[in-house]
């Protein structure tokens, strides 16, 4: 088993955030089923999604996802337009609940990549 990067929104504790109202975003390597890098960057979309008009708020969220690739992006939840830029770009997207730790062992021993799946 080689190495795989996932992205992961998250809140200031640790657990899945949706998408639009993240504080920030993991980028989690895994090696060998365990999560090798950890590494946490501030996107503030939390503070963006009150004050930003609805176009400018999706265009940083893909400008960002789109300059981090990975297997697919996990998120607590994700409005309609947002599943939308993101199938457009290509971007796979899992939604979950709960430790962001844990939902990336998870995601990582599945494979292929999990679905986008309603909760």
């Amino acid at each position: 088993m080689g190495d795989s990067v996932w992205l992961a929104t998250v809140d200031g504790q640790g657990e899945l955030a949706g998408i639009g109202r993240a504080h920030a975003v993991v980028r989690a390597t895994v090696r060998d089923g365990a999560i090798d890098q950890w590494e946490e960057t501030e996107v503030k979309w939390d503070e963006g999604h009150a004050t930003d008009n609805e176009g400018l708020h999706h265009s940083r969220i893909a400008k960002f996802l789109l300059a981090h690739p990975s297997e697919c992006l996990l998120a607590a939840g994700a409005g309609p337009e947002v599943r939308g830029m993101l199938e457009r770009a290509g971007i796979r997207l899992a939604i979950g609940a709960g430790d962001a730790r844990a939902a990336v062992r998870r995601a990582a021993a599945t494979t292929p990549a999990p679905e986008v799946r309603t909760p």
